[in-house]
């Protein structure tokens, strides 16, 4: 029976921190190979930015196209559609005989009462906790997610034996301190990411022209501020001015303030307003 890895994430894009990642828990619990599977949709986060499904899938592929052997990129999450969840993807894996290794950061974990049929997930598969920096290892049994304590037989700081007759292990890391929103926030500025992705994620990338510049989408800041300035209008706000602060030293050209009969309504407008905006420039 294969030790298999298995990897999620929207990568989006996929960087050297996932690769880094991958590479550790294979050699650390000396597995056979790890699966790197894009997701879909996510469960717990917003709307996936940018790029669509099938090329944060070829991105992927991309990635880790120097260790293809033992990093496999599989579309099982692509292939199913819809919201993916961990759970469903762990039972259509295990139905091809593996013992598996679900790998996730200490971030995730720290948030892992949330994911759907959590213990289920602990019933079909190792759970393997990799160090994020700004997060704290947990090292007593009462640093756990509490719903993970009711079924923990004992901790040692390293690794916890689980009831389900699998175990969670914790390790360290040399971290890369970076993150796909990073990286996106910075092709936009222009600024050079190739200390973080391969080139050939970042030929990619610029072939199919994603993570553009607001300024490329937009163009004229007149024109998006007329149009956010109409969106609040056609919502009711009250008391709506735009400001020219282009002879400003600021880092804006132009700002936009209104009020709202309530908190309430003035959320509505803000959640309105960005909504509009992406559908209307495409910016995320």
């Amino acid at each position: 029976m294969n030790k298999v890895g298995v990897f999620g994430g929207t990568f989006n894009p996929i960087h050297l921190g996932h690769i880094n990642s991958m590479l550790t828990v294979k050699d650390e619990l000396k597995l056979d190979f790890v699966k790197v599977i894009p997701t879909t949709e996510t469960p717990l986060k917003s709307k996936i930015e940018g790029a669509t499904p099938v090329q944060r899938y070829e991105m992927a592929k991309l990635g880790v196209i120097h260790y293809d052997d033992i990093l496999l990129v599989d579309d099982v999450e692509l292939k199913r559609g819809g919201v993916s969840y961990t759970v469903d993807t762990l039972k259509a894996l295990n139905s091809e005989n593996q013992e598996l290794y679900l790998i996730i950061g200490l971030d995730q974990f720290l948030n892992f009462e949330m994911w759907k049929e959590y213990k289920e997930i602990l019933a079909c598969a190792h759970l393997v906790v990799t160090s994020r920096p700004g997060c704290e290892m947990p090292l007593l049994l009462e640093d756990l997610p509490m719903g993970v304590q009711e079924i923990t037989e004992s901790f040692d700081g390293k690794m916890a034996l689980l009831k389900t007759g699998f175990s969670i292990y914790f390790i360290q890391l040399d971290d890369v301190e970076i993150s796909s929103e990073e990286i996106r926030k910075k092709l936009r500025k222009g600024h050079n990411v190739s200390k973080y992705i391969l080139p050939e994620v970042e030929d990619y990338i610029k072939q199919n022209k994603l993570f553009y510049s607001v300024g490329d989408k937009v163009g004229d800041y007149r024109t998006l501020t007329d149009f956010v300035a109409q969106c609040l209008f056609d919502r009711k706000a009250a008391r709506i001015k735009g400001f020219d602060l282009r002879e400003l030293d600021t880092i804006s050209e132009y700002s936009i303030i209104a009020s709202g009969t309530s908190t309430r309504h003035a959320v509505a407008l803000s959640e309105i307003s960005i909504e509009n905006v992406k559908e209307e420039f495409g910016i995320y």
